[in-house]
């Protein structure tokens, strides 16, 4: 079981890894002296991490819902770890947002290169 579920969380933590990568902050030079490169790829690590274990979490909860067997324990646990995983994946799309906009990336993925 315990291996099963190490896989699914391997699994799981995939497209939020491979995310990070596209976003082309993890293929930067690392040793650029700008504080902002450095806070935006630990950023973009943490949120990664987070929305995988998010995700994470809505998987376990769906597979204690589906094998609740109409246990009422069982279901709201499930209801309950559902619920919080959803919270905690909106709460990490809305950090996300507030600090691509604060250092400046949203709005430079909205309109591009040219100064606004």
């Amino acid at each position: 079981m315990k291996k099963k579920l190490f896989s699914l969380s391997v699994l799981a933590l995939i497209p939020s890894i491979t995310f990070a990568d596209i976003s082309g902050n993890l293929t930067q030079n690392t040793t650029s002296s700008s504080l902002k490169s450095f806070l935006v790829i630990i950023q973009n690590w943490l949120l990664s991490i987070v929305g995988g274990l998010a995700i994470l979490f809505i998987i376990y909860g769906g597979f204690i819902y589906i094998t609740s067997a109409g246990n009422q324990q069982r279901v709201e646990l499930a209801k309950k770890t559902l619920t919080y995983a959803i919270l905690g994946l909106v709460l990490v799309v809305l950090i996300g947002l507030i600090f691509g906009i604060i250092t400046g990336g949203f709005l430079t993925s909205i309109f591009g290169s040219k100064s606004l």
